[in-house]
């Protein structure tokens, strides 16, 4: 079985179907490419309670990790964010 990366909120356990829509079904679940896409996908979107899971097909070897801890870890990450924030309030003020 090919390995799912999906985000989940680790809150409501919800997985992310599309932007601002969340599903419990796993199945219906927004599937991204590799977990630095969906990293980078919650940050874009400032998804703060999101974690990051890699399905592999039998859960003893699933990972998940936060992606808000994720953040704190990587400055590189970091600086993403906070350009993206920045983005966002310049095209508000404009």
């Amino acid at each position: 079985m090919k390995t799912r990366v999906l985000v989940r909120d680790r809150i409501t356990g919800l997985y992310l179907k599309q932007l601002g829509s969340w599903t419990q079904d796993e199945a219906k679940a927004a599937g991204f490419s590799c977990s630095a896409t969906a990293f980078h996908f919650c940050l874009r979107h400032e998804l703060t309670t999101a974690q990051i899971v890699l399905r592999f097909g039998d859960e003893r070897y699933d990972l998940r990790f936060s992606v808000s801890e994720a953040e704190q870890r990587w400055p590189s990450a970091q600086n993403t964010f906070r350009k993206t924030r920045k983005q966002r309030r310049n095209k508000l003020s404009a």
